[in-house]
Protein backbone atom coordinates (compact mmCIF):
# COMPACT_ATOMS: atom_id res chain seq x y z
CA UNK A 1 0.00 0.00 0.00
CA UNK A 2 1.47 3.33 -1.08
CA UNK A 3 -0.76 6.34 -0.35
CA UNK A 4 -0.57 9.52 -2.41
CA UNK A 5 1.38 12.49 -1.04
CA UNK A 6 -0.24 14.13 2.01
CA UNK A 7 -2.92 11.42 2.20
CA UNK A 8 -4.48 10.69 5.56
CA UNK A 9 -7.53 8.66 6.48
CA UNK A 10 -8.58 5.02 6.44
CA UNK A 11 -8.31 2.46 3.66
CA UNK A 12 -9.93 -0.97 3.59
CA UNK A 13 -8.13 -3.60 1.50
CA UNK A 14 -10.12 -6.79 0.88
CA UNK A 15 -8.38 -10.14 0.46
CA UNK A 16 -9.36 -13.75 -0.15
CA UNK A 17 -7.72 -16.86 1.32
CA UNK A 18 -8.15 -20.42 0.19
CA UNK A 19 -7.23 -23.91 1.33
CA UNK A 20 -7.61 -25.25 -2.19
CA UNK A 21 -11.25 -26.17 -1.68
CA UNK A 22 -13.03 -23.35 0.12
CA UNK A 23 -12.39 -19.61 0.32
CA UNK A 24 -12.90 -16.91 2.90
CA UNK A 25 -12.70 -13.14 2.61
CA UNK A 26 -11.62 -10.47 5.05
CA UNK A 27 -10.43 -6.87 5.05
CA UNK A 28 -7.28 -5.17 6.24
CA UNK A 29 -7.98 -1.71 7.61
CA UNK A 30 -5.09 0.74 7.36
CA UNK A 31 -5.31 4.09 9.16
CA UNK A 32 -2.89 6.77 7.97
CA UNK A 33 -2.42 9.52 10.55
CA UNK A 34 -1.80 13.06 9.30
CA UNK A 35 1.67 14.58 9.73
CA UNK A 36 2.41 18.25 10.28
CA UNK A 37 4.03 19.47 7.08
CA UNK A 38 6.50 22.35 7.33
CA UNK A 39 5.35 25.78 6.14
CA UNK A 40 6.77 27.21 2.92
CA UNK A 41 8.48 30.61 3.27
CA UNK A 42 8.87 32.70 0.10
CA UNK A 43 11.29 35.62 -0.22
CA UNK A 44 9.56 39.03 -0.29
CA UNK A 45 10.86 42.00 -2.29
CA UNK A 46 9.92 45.63 -1.71
CA UNK A 47 10.80 48.89 -3.47
CA UNK A 48 10.62 52.24 -1.71
CA UNK A 49 11.75 55.73 -2.67
CA UNK A 50 14.54 57.39 -0.72
CA UNK A 51 13.10 58.86 2.51
CA UNK A 52 9.86 57.03 1.75
CA UNK A 53 8.05 54.44 3.80
CA UNK A 54 6.88 50.94 3.06
CA UNK A 55 4.60 48.59 4.94
CA UNK A 56 6.06 45.10 5.14
CA UNK A 57 3.79 42.07 4.86
CA UNK A 58 6.31 39.24 5.28
CA UNK A 59 3.72 36.43 5.55
CA UNK A 60 1.65 37.41 2.49
CA UNK A 61 3.29 34.89 0.12
CA UNK A 62 4.02 32.16 2.67
CA UNK A 63 1.80 29.08 2.93
CA UNK A 64 1.08 26.10 5.14
CA UNK A 65 -0.32 22.94 3.53
CA UNK A 66 -2.08 21.97 6.76
CA UNK A 67 -3.76 25.37 7.07
CA UNK A 68 -1.99 26.16 10.34
CA UNK A 69 -1.72 29.81 11.37
CA UNK A 70 1.69 31.25 10.48
CA UNK A 71 3.64 33.59 12.74
CA UNK A 72 7.07 35.20 12.64
CA UNK A 73 9.50 33.93 15.28
CA UNK A 74 12.48 36.10 14.37
CA UNK A 75 13.53 38.86 11.99
CA UNK A 76 17.19 39.62 11.37
CA UNK A 77 18.06 42.34 8.92
CA UNK A 78 19.55 45.78 8.43
CA UNK A 79 18.56 48.82 6.42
Amino acid sequence: FTPSANYNGSVSIPYVITDGTATATANELISVSPANDAPVAVDDNYTVAEEGTVTLTPLSLDTDTDGDTLSITSINGTA
